[in-house]
């Protein structure tokens, strides 16, 4: 659990470098969201929407 996410929601950190390769401090850290959510366009703003529903179980 992390403080200020809700329970039935599923954070992760995004970015950082993960593919630019910038080699900052956070380059290994979080993930490239490009690899893990469909690219979809709203049809309300224009704007590129990175969202994805899940569903978590135990291992």
């Amino acid at each position: 659990m992390t403080p200020g996410i809700r329970p039935d929601t599923l954070f992760v950190y995004m970015g950082f470098g993960a593919k630019a390769g910038a080699k900052t401090a956070a380059t290994t850290h979080g993930i490239h969201c490009g690899n893990l959510l469909p690219h979809v366009t709203s049809p309300v703003s224009g704007t590129v929407v990175h969202t994805a529903g899940v569903t978590l179980s135990r291992a």
